[in-house]
């Protein structure tokens, strides 16, 4: 038996789901749809009585349904795990903190493996650093089954005591791990709680197979479990699904969204992304500025996105500049799926200038209109891209600003980049993107 974790689900229900909360929804979906209750069970980890507990298929349906999917913030699949947390004082660097939880789970691996052999197979308590008690999850899983995790685990499981179940009752485990961002660039990670760095710990040495979005990302476990001292279990790569919305000719989005009466169609250029300092609109506003002190009259720049931490200065700038805004800079932090597809369908292009990403969906999502993207030199923002976006240094504003000018004034060139998008780039649906997820992990199961 399959048990797939919906525990992220269930705690966003009235809530606009983040991004890792929409990739457990939209698989969930999957499985309502192509899978039976005799292969998988829907399970979540219970806050209140601090227990596995179990879902049937129409009670999971229940539960996507009372997710805010009406309004979302920022893009479809926004990495979050920067983002979850309120933050938080610490005399010791992020880095500091994850070496002594590395330490700590190594002490309370040593003094499992001393109790084993004190006490055989004998399931056993023990007082962790932590100084609360640490037991194993109470699961009646066995040996043929595995359990699937691909949610905000560090924010709600005790991994450390669904570790100890799987060394006592021979489950397997397979987590999906999204990026390595608090650890690889953790300037950009406001407030990462120590339990972060622990989970993923825990997590890795849980799982028989880890599933990442990119090369990148897979690149970045492995490179962090050497550098902890973990053994990394086989890792495979499974990207991101995109799933176009069709909208009829006569759509108009809401004004309470967005204003659409002052964009003229194909005269726009657009970014989707919560709007955090990682997302870099800095390096864009900069380019304006340099664009418009030169005399150019820029396209509109669209941007779409919740405000999130250390944006609230930026914001300010641009609101405080008669130059740019509102002539040329238009902000919205809650549009429907609807809304946010005629913008891609409208736009003349789009940017994504983000310094890093486990996968980066916008750019995936702006091929998958038809629209040419320009985006950042770094992380999986290439593979996102598939060799057809154009990247620029994000910290080069000078660069963005020659680029974006030359895009705004020459259609023709910007036509024929959209003519390769139509005949290189091949959607990935989330339907294949889930049916090669659990081919993964059912391929695993025949292999043991």
């Amino acid at each position: 038996m399959i048990y797939y974790d919906l525990t992220s689900s269930m705690t966003y229900i009235g809530r606009n789901p983040v991004g890792i909360v929409r990739v457990e929804m939209k698989l969930a979906e999957y499985i309502l749809k192509h899978m039976s209750p005799e292969e998988i069970t829907f399970c979540y980890f219970d806050l209140t009585y601090h227990r596995v507990s179990y879902l049937r298929f129409s009670d999971a349906q229940g539960v996507l349904e009372q997710i805010g999917s009406t309004m979302r913030v920022g893009t479809a699949m926004e990495s979050s795990q920067n983002n979850q947390v309120p933050p938080q004082q610490n005399e010791l660097s992020r880095r500091e903190m994850f070496w002594v939880y590395v330490r700590k789970a190594k002490e309370a691996i040593k003094q499992l493996l001393v109790l084993q052999n004190q006490h055989h197979s004998e399931p056993a308590l023990k007082k962790c650093s932590s100084e609360s008690l640490l037991e194993p999850l109470d699961v009646a899983w066995n040996e043929n089954d595995i359990f699937v995790t691909v949610g905000l685990i560090w924010d709600i499981w005790p991994v450390n005591r669904l570790y100890l179940a799987r060394k006592l009752k021979h489950f397997k485990v397979v987590g999906m791990i999204h990026d390595m961002i608090p650890y690889f660039a953790p300037e950009f990670c406001r407030g990462v709680p120590p339990s972060f760095f622990q989970a993923v710990v825990d997590l890795i040495w849980s799982s028989s197979l880890i599933i990442a979005p990119s090369l990148r990302s897979s690149e970045d476990i492995q490179c962090f479990a050497r550098e902890s001292h973990i053994p990394c279990s086989r890792i495979c790569v499974n990207m991101h699904g995109t799933d176009v919305i069709h909208l009829s000719e006569d759509y108009i989005p809401p004004r309470e969204e967005i204003d659409v009466s002052k964009l003229v169609p194909g005269h726009f250029i657009f970014q989707v992304g919560t709007m955090e300092p990682r997302k870099n609109h800095q390096v864009i506003y900069n380019a304006y500025r340099i664009l418009v002190n030169e005399g150019f009259q820029p396209m509109m720049w669209v941007f779409v996105g919740a405000q999130a931490w250390g944006c609230a200065d930026l914001v300010e700038s641009i609101k405080l500049n008669p130059a740019l805004y509102p002539k040329y800079i238009m902000m919205s932090n809650r549009v429907s799926d609807q809304t946010l597809a005629w913008l891609y369908k409208n736009c003349a292009f789009t940017v994504y200038p983000s310094f890093y990403e486990g996968w980066g969906l916008p750019v995936s999502e702006s091929l998958a209109f038809g629209k040419f993207c320009l985006t950042g030199t770094n992380s999986a923002l290439a593979e996102a891209g598939s060799g057809i976006t154009e990247q620029i240094n994000p910290f080069d504003a000078l660069t963005w600003a020659k680029i974006l000018q030359y895009y705004m004034q020459d259609p023709e060139h910007l036509k024929q980049k959209e003519e390769r998008i139509q005949a290189q780039y091949k959607i990935r649906s989330w339907t294949q993107s889930s049916e090669e997820f659990f081919a993964h992990i059912k391929k695993f199961q025949r292999e043991g």
